[in-house]
């Protein structure tokens, strides 16, 4: 089996930095990639409770 994404060593340094930092703030990070394609990474990042507050505020005054 092939891997789906192949990277020089500057590009899976980058990437495991990446994936340091994401996990370092209880995040998640992962890729999808297709042959010809190329791939995206994505990561999600949990809302501090400031964050989360000021959002349920905004959502409750009909903020989008």
């Amino acid at each position: 089996m092939r891997p789906a994404v192949t990277l020089d060593d500057v590009e899976f340094k980058e990437v495991l930095r990446r994936r340091r930092m994401v996990r370092r703030f209880d995040g998640r990070i992962w890729v999808v990639s297709q042959e010809g394609q190329g791939s995206s990474f994505t990561f999600e990042l949990p809302l501090a409770e400031s964050d989360q507050s000021r959002l349920e505020e905004m959502e409750a005054a009909g903020a989008s």
